[in-house]
């Protein structure tokens, strides 16, 4: 439990400072949305191939729990600790190239919303993350189908989300649209990673994340490309040195927040990383309302309550769902 706790942390942390940076970037520079995407994984990749690096020196190895068949004998790991791309099997590939697609799309539509609502209303609205996760589990996985029970829990999370967005002043259709769209591809990122996490000996975390960043990097180079046409992001009241600092600091953050929601996705079920993604979600709302100066009001606040009450039933009902022991039927 206590390492969990250490990668939520991670998880809360990053998230506060890189949602922070983003919404100061997205509001001077709303026409280079998908460049912030792209400096993001950059960094990233740049982060993590540090991370292979020290831990190999260290001598954790990384890498070298995954370049073999199950049952083979490892082979030794090259020079820096990092798999190469031809030993991973392309089952693994697909699911690698498949989180990395979803993880584009989450974010940028993401920051899409960012820079139509408000980043508080964006937090609420995002909580209802558990809405793709049902879908794709009954779609995808056998008795993944939500109970009554759940499908009211679920009402209870639409009911709080209305009640949190009334009076709103940046509260846009096109603004919700876009964030619930990014639920959808954070859902898929989330079961991707679970399934390409479940039973495979030939990539460790940190190999992991560093191919998710590049393949992350090439969608978002394409998405990007007609931004930076136009020229580059310069508005900001410190000129072109403020805006590569911030670009710095949200890119370190956003390695971070996404180390630290990998590793949580790896050491924990899909249903209890919703809780703790439910928890941070709250953390972040009351954090961006409060430091933009936003102000809750009653309803707002009654609304965010019963939003996050809604995410933790949904998510208990599933979980005691997910221990309980199947049954067998046997004929007499």
């Amino acid at each position: 439990m206590g390492p969990v706790i250490w990668y939520a942390a991670q998880w809360y942390v990053g998230a506060i400072v890189c949602v922070t940076s983003t919404k100061f970037f997205v509001d001077v520079n709303p026409q280079f949305v998908k460049t912030i995407t792209l400096t993001q994984s950059l960094v990233c990749v740049v982060c993590a191939r540090l991370w292979i690096t020290s831990a190999h020196a260290a001598g954790d190895r990384p890498g070298s729990d995954g370049v073999s068949l199950p049952g083979a004998a490892a082979a030794p790991p090259p020079r820096g600790g990092v798999t190469p791309w031809r030993a991973v099997p392309p089952r693994l590939r697909l699911l690698i190239v498949a989180s990395a697609f979803t993880w584009w799309g989450g974010f940028c539509l993401t920051y899409m919303a960012f820079s139509m609502m408000h980043a508080s209303v964006v937090e609420i609205v995002k909580a209802t993350e558990a809405f793709p996760t049902v879908m794709l589990a009954a779609l995808f996985v056998k008795g993944g189908g939500p109970t009554v029970a759940e499908v009211l829990a679920l009402g209870t999370i639409v009911a709080g989300v209305c009640f949190a967005s009334c009076g709103e002043g940046t509260y846009s259709a096109a603004g919700i649209l876009a964030t619930l769209l990014a639920n959808l591809n954070f859902a898929a990122c989330n079961l991707c990673l679970k399934v390409a996490f479940g039973g495979q000996r030939y990539l460790n975390d940190a190999n992991m994340l560093y191919r998710i960043c590049q393949f992350a990097m090439l969608f978002e180079l394409c998405g990007a490309a007609p931004e930076l046409m136009l020229g580059l992001p310069h508005q900001s009241p410190g000129g072109g040195l403020a805006i590569a600092s911030l670009l710095l600091v949200n890119g370190v953050s956003n390695f971070v927040h996404s180390r630290g929601m990998v590793m949580v996705c790896k050491h924990v079920r899909l249903s209890a990383q919703s809780a703790i993604n439910c928890v941070r979600r709250g953390v972040l709302t009351v954090w961006t309302a409060l430091f933009f100066g936003t102000g809750i009001s009653v309803l707002n606040g009654v609304g965010i309550g019963v939003t996050i009450l809604g995410v933790f039933l949904f998510e208990t009902l599933r979980s005691a769902r997910v221990r309980s022991p199947p049954k067998v039927l046997t004929r007499r």
